[in-house]
C-alpha cells in the first residue's frame, strides 16, 4: 500500500524497509508495528462508536425535556430544573428496582439516541396502557409529576398566562369574594 506525496513514494512497505535498514527494530517489533498500523487504520476507517450512557438522571432529564420542551421565550422543564425535582421525588417514593426498570426500558428503546420526534413516539407508545401497564405506569408517573411541578413553578407562570397570585389566592381582584369582617 503506497501513495505518492510530492515527488516521493511513501507507504507502509517503504517505512518497514527503512526500519529494517536502520536496524532499530527486530522482526517481531516490525510485525507488531505493522499489526498496530493495520488495527489503527481499521479503527480509523470504522470510526469509534460512542456509547451513550444510560443512567437515571440522564433518562429522567430526556423524558422531562420531551414532555415539557422549551418553546420560544417560555422555559422548558430542564431550564426550570423540574427534572431534578422529579428525580428526587422518584428516588424518595420508588424503589431501586423500579428506577432500574425505567433505565432498562429506555435503553431497550435506544431513547437517548433518537431524534426528538422519535422520542415523542416512544413516549406515546409507552403510555398506551393496552401494551404494558407497568411501562405506562412508570412513564405516566413521570408525566404527572413533571406537569404538576411545571404548573406550580413561578418561572412557568408567564408561559401559562398566569400572573403572580393576588391576596387570598385569587388571581384577579374583580373575581375576589367580598372580605369578611372578623
Amino acid at each position: 500500500m503506497t501513495r505518492r506525496i510530492g515527488d516521493r513514494w511513501v507507504g507502509v512497505t517503504r517505512l518497514i524497509d527503512t526500519v529494517r535498514r536502520d536496524g532499530r527494530f527486530s522482526p517481531g517489533r516490525r510485525l507488531l508495528l505493522a499489526g498496530a498500523a493495520v488495527a489503527g487504520a481499521g479503527l480509523g476507517w470504522l470510526g469509534w462508536r460512542r456509547r451513550t450512557v444510560y443512567d437515571l438522571e440522564t433518562v429522567v432529564t430526556a423524558i422531562c425535556d420531551r414532555i415539557l420542551p422549551p418553546h420560544g421565550e417560555h422555559p422548558g422543564a430542564v431550564a426550570l430544573d423540574i427534572h431534578r425535582t422529579v428525580l428526587d421525588e422518584l428516588r424518595d417514593t420508588r424503589g431501586d428496582d423500579h428506577l432500574d426498570a425505567l433505565v432498562s426500558l429506555m435503553h431497550a428503546h435506544d431513547f437517548l439516541d433518537l431524534a426528538p420526534a422519535a422520542r415523542d413516539e416512544v413516549i406515546a407508545r409507552l403510555l398506551d396502557r393496552d401494551r404494558d401497564r407497568a411501562d405506562a405506569a412508570m412513564i405516566g408517573n413521570i408525566l404527572r409529576r413533571s406537569v404538576n411541578q411545571y404548573l406550580t413553578h413561578p418561572g412557568a407562570w408567564p408561559a401559562l398566562g398566569y400572573a403572580k397570585p393576588q391576596p387570598l389566592g385569587y388571581p384577579d381582584y374583580a373575581s375576589c369574594p367580598p372580605e369578611r369582617s372578623a
